[in-house]
């Protein structure tokens, strides 16, 4: 039997069990006193012609295996049912010609093997579509299998098959990448190893170099330090601090007006004198003056006469001028000058 053979065996079974369960549902209505009208005569009509199709259909088969066994066995069983239903409904319809119907319902009320039988030929074909149903799936259910496991078959071959074509592509492009990689790493060493001689010789060159130009300039620094010490040499002479030390020490707070940028100072001792002669009014006004401009014991006034020292020491210029009679002490301001701290901070200030 052929896959179309079985097809259309099966659809002529399940349209058989289709009008045979419409034909018992008429059938129960006639027996529950509804009259027989054209649509059971129809659907009987229909019936037999199935039936008979499936008949001589079901004779031309020749099954071999179980399953279209089965299947020839349930057209087998679905015309024996359709022959009962074409004879009940033969039946009924005889007996509504003759008048007789009513008087036969009657009986067959009473009896119930009318019912009965359109009972049990109802539950037949509910098995038989139940079967087919079953049957239809267990087919459905073996063609996918039997799909599924071709399909797989095929797809494992498939995947084998890419399987070993992609190794081999792999080990040809590996081998074929690492051959170049070889072969760039070998240049790049190479160009390396060049670079590195060339930096090589380089640096000890740059660093012979720097090593002659310190040694020159190490030389040049020796030799220059020491014509600069024959220099201080030659100017020495054995009483070149003899002046120094015949200048006495100022006293304290002599010369601080020479850190005083615009002011001149006096002693605050002559303050005190003139004080006493002022008048009170006067002498209050001098006390607050005193107060704001009095700074360790020194008084600072205006009316400067000489120029800035602390601001020479910060200029760029090369001289200041100290002048002075003999003896009124530009020596012992020199060496105050030279020995007071202060002097050294405005120069780096």
């Amino acid at each position: 039997m052929s896959g179309l053979e079985a097809l259309s065996l099966a659809c002529n079974i399940m349209t058989v069990i289709s009008f045979g369960r419409e034909t018992v549902s008429i059938c129960k209505a006639v027996y529950q006193g509804r009259s027989p009208d054209d649509q059971l005569i129809d659907i009987a009509t229909s019936l037999a012609a199935t039936s008979d199709e499936l008949q001589n259909e079901n004779r031309a088969m020749n099954p071999k295996p179980g399953h279209e066994r089965l299947l020839v066995d349930i057209a087998s069983k679905c015309n024996v049912t359709a022959r009962a239903l074409d004879d009940e409904v033969k039946f009924l319809m005889v007996n509504y010609k003759k008048g007789s119907l009513k008087e036969t319902l009657r009986v067959a009320v009473k009896a119930n093997w009318r019912k009965s039988r359109l009972e049990r030929l109802e539950k037949s074909l509910h098995d038989y579509q139940c079967a087919m149903e079953t049957q239809l799936l267990a087919s459905i259910w073996k063609k996918w299998d039997a799909t599924y496991a071709s399909g797989y078959r095929k797809m494992s071959d498939l995947i084998k098959q890419e399987k070993s074509m992609t190794r081999d592509h792999t080990t040809k492009e590996v081998e074929r990448a690492e051959a170049s990689i070889r072969g760039h790493v070998t240049l790049q060493a190479s160009e390396v190893k060049d670079l590195i001689n060339k930096h090589i010789t380089t640096e000890m060159r740059n660093t012979a170099s720097g090593i002659m130009e310190s040694l020159r300039n190490a030389t040049i620094q020796d030799h220059t330090a020491n014509q600069q010490q024959r220099l201080l040499q030659s100017l020495k002479f054995p009483s070149m601090d003899e002046r120094r030390n015949q200048v006495h020490d100022s006293y304290e707070g002599t010369f601080q007006w020479i850190f005083y940028p615009d002011y001149r100072a006096h002693d605050s001792s002559n303050d005190e004198s003139s004080d006493d002669e002022l008048s009170d009014d006067e002498a209050s006004d001098d006390e607050a003056s005193d107060d704001e401009s009095r700074d360790d014991g020194w008084s600072i006034g205006h009316d400067v006469s000489w120029d800035s020292f602390v601001e020479w020491l910060k200029s760029d210029n090369d001289m200041y001028w100290i002048s002075g009679k003999a003896g009124s002490g530009k020596s012992t301001l020199v060496r105050f000058i030279m020995c007071n701290p202060r002097t050294q901070n405005a120069f780096d200030g």
